[in-house]
């Protein structure tokens, strides 16, 4: 019987392979008729990258007033993080953020300024721990921004952002991945994608050394320990000291219940059940004090790493430099064993892009993108695609609600 349990258990396991990407696969999302199911028993539980031809249904609309000046009517006046190139010729991701008006941003960018590039912005922290699903400008346009999109109904959501910049010759983010499942859906102008699989993780040269790469391609550093669906140590015990915490609080109820029995018809069972609430209480009490000192333990683990790693790149970007020349890569041999493909989206088209998939894109004309985070799923069943599914539900309802 034992045995029967586990094997029930773990059958839907995910196990990929992350063969070299020969090409990306492409699909007609108007003429498929692709179902949620389909999509992801194709493609998301495979860990498979595909280009879709076509917008969401639900974000067509939205678009058409985003692009027709709503954008700057609804979000003008909120402040953003922006991406600043001392020169035209000068890469983004080197670390210049400023803070301007949204309104501003737009404006600078239709009049044809490529120095700036709007990328994530910070999230707000939530009460309880975690993050918020939305920052500026996006917060303010949650009224009517879908927040799980119709073609991954079942994945829990990180955030979403918006991407707005504009380059005359394109302009490189440089070589990275992602710790999330990224559906990016290009609404106006042309990227080009050069894709490598998780596989070749270890032979790109990222600016942080890898421990882990998890079977559903979430990669992990030393000192950032997560779990293969994204929840942190620190994440499991603010969720284990919330559930204590509601433990103690039904206990207390239970306490007072018992007592007020016991006081209106003193019995021996009343006296027991008295007893028995209060040890319960006390049983309650000790675990969210022990779920409450190492959550504290965590959190300030995280706090000394983020403190000593401020300054450094970020773990995930590649060492090696964009349009890197044949002088620059004798000083990274690994890259020859790998093989990537490229991969172009135009604006009313989306990529889907499994977490851990390394890419570099390049940028052109003037582009406005959204994407959606989701924490990878840990399963291949599309109606549970997370071992730990209360968890991501009752952080789903924290983010939700506080929107």
């Amino acid at each position: 019987m034992r045995t029967s349990s586990v094997r029930r258990r773990t059958q839907h396991k995910a196990k990929y392979s992350f063969k070299d990407p020969a090409n990306i696969a492409t699909i007609d999302l108007d003429e498929s008729g692709e179902s949620a199911k389909h999509f992801f028993d194709s493609y998301v539980a495979t860990r498979t990258p595909v280009l879709i031809r076509g917008m969401l249904p639900e974000l067509e609309p939205l678009i058409d007033r985003w692009l027709a000046g709503e954008l700057q009517r609804v979000a003008g006046n909120s402040h953003v993080q922006v991406e600043v190139r001392k020169s035209p010729t000068e890469p983004f991701g080197q670390g210049n953020r400023i803070i301007m008006r949204f309104g501003s941003l737009l404006d600078e960018i239709a009049n044809g300024n490529t120095r700036y590039y709007m990328t994530t912005q910070d999230l707000p922290q939530l009460t309880g721990g975690g993050e918020a699903l939305l920052a500026p400008p996006l917060s303010l346009m949650r009224d009517e921004l879908p927040l799980r999109p119709s073609l991954l109904p079942t994945l829990y959501p990180q955030s979403a952002n918006l991407w707005i910049g504009r380059t005359e010759d394109g302009v490189s983010s440089g070589l990275h991945h992602d710790h999330h499942d990224n559906l990016y859906c290009l609404l106006r102008g042309r990227k080009r994608l050069q894709i490598y699989s998780p596989r070749d993780a270890y032979r790109l040269y990222t600016h942080g050394r890898i421990t882990r790469v998890h079977s559903n391609g979430r990669i992990n550093y030393a000192g950032e320990p997560t779990f293969a669906d994204g929840r942190t140590p620190l994440d499991a015990s603010e969720h284990k000291m919330r559930r204590s915490r509601a433990c103690v609080r039904r206990a207390e109820r239970e306490l007072e219940r018992a007592e007020a029995e016991d006081g209106v018809d003193k019995t021996r069972a009343t006296e027991r059940a008295v007893e028995e609430a209060e040890n319960a209480l006390e049983a309650a009490l000790d675990r969210a004090a022990n779920a409450e000192m190492l959550r504290s333990r965590l959190a300030a683990n995280r706090h000394r790493a983020a403190a000593a790693s401020s300054s450094a790149p970020p773990p995930n970007f590649s060492r090696i430099p964009p349009a890197a020349s044949a002088a620059e890569l004798r000083h990274f041999p690994l890259v020859q064993r790998v093989r990537g493909t490229a991969c172009n989206v135009k604006g009313g088209e989306m990529l889907y892009l499994p977490c851990g998939w390394f890419h570099e894109v390049t940028s052109y004309g003037e582009h406005i993108a959204l994407n959606y985070w989701f924490h990878p799923p840990d399963r291949s069943t599309f109606e549970k695609p997370y071992t730990h599914a209360s968890f991501w539900e009752n952080e789903w309802r924290r983010q939700s609600h506080s929107l």
